[in-house]
């Protein structure tokens, strides 16, 4: 199993598809006409590739069909997804992903064996966890959400 996703922008009309199949139920009308393309639309009369799902705009999605304006604004959110998404592909990969995530859990072992030596020494008097534990705590989750985000591709 490959564990490679082709950058957005040299999908095939099949696999746009397959992402359209994906979305909200509202949207699964306009599956046809991303795969045939639409009315009189400037994609050159084939179905929607990936370069041009990258750049599909208000007007071009009018002209594919998708008339209701709140149908619109969900496939431009989940386009600016996408977009996210792609943008790291390049620099992103599970190697770089799963020592992000190692270091943040050791940067969280560390505080927390160093807080545990200090707090031996010192009174219980305060309660509230540091800045820099929450901090920590942020980024091992922050680092596990984008292993776990690429993973998902």
């Amino acid at each position: 199993m490959a564990l490679v996703m082709e950058p957005v922008s040299k999908w095939s009309t099949s696999q746009v598809v397959d992402w359209m199949k994906g979305l909200d139920d509202c949207l699964q009308q306009y599956v046809c006409v991303f795969e045939h393309g639409g009315g009189g639309g400037g994609g050159g009369g084939g179905g929607v590739c990936g370069e041009r799902l990258l750049r599909i705009s208000h007007g071009e999605l009018e002209e594919l069909g998708v008339s209701r304006i709140g149908h619109q604004e969900l496939i431009l959110e989940a386009v600016d997804l996408l977009c996210a998404l792609n943008s790291g592909l390049e620099t992103e990969s599970v190697r770089t992903l799963a020592h992000k995530l190692g270091a943040s859990a050791k940067n969280l072992q560390n505080f927390i064996s160093g807080r545990r030596r200090s707090s031996q020494s010192e009174s219980r008097t305060s309660r509230r966890l540091p800045n820099d534990l929450l901090t920590s705590v942020v980024d091992l989750i922050t680092a596990a959400k984008s292993l776990l985000a690429w993973l998902d591709r």
